[in-house]
């Protein structure tokens, strides 16, 4: 995660909240279409943003947080630390810049 890693020790923390599945939002799905059995409701995305705009995940960089996985029913820093993970797949990024000859 290049953002990341430009603003390591500034402070400045870089994450990725998803909802973790398909999502019933306005105007995402096409009246008359199909639609997948079971849609996440939009609400879960709250508790975790909340927590990233808080002091409490301070420090916090290059994760990827599932709202999904989220459970509020533990303490805030257990239930970010079980739906978090790193943000990429540093492997795979290091194999596609170097396809295109650059040094990561």
């Amino acid at each position: 995660m290049s953002f990341a890693k430009d603003l390591e020790g500034t402070g400045v923390t870089v994450n990725i909240l998803v909802p973790g599945g398909p999502t019933d939002t306005p105007g995402f799905f096409p009246p008359g279409k199909p639609r997948p059995p079971f849609l996440l409701d939009p609400e879960i995305m709250g508790t975790p943003v909340v927590w990233l705009a808080s002091p409490q995940s301070d420090g916090i960089s290059a994760c990827r947080f599932i709202a999904r996985d989220w459970d509020v029913s533990l303490p805030a820093a257990e239930a970010a630390a079980r739906a978090r993970s790193p943000a990429a797949w540093p492997a795979l990024a290091q194999g596609a810049s170097a396809a295109r000859g650059y040094t990561m």
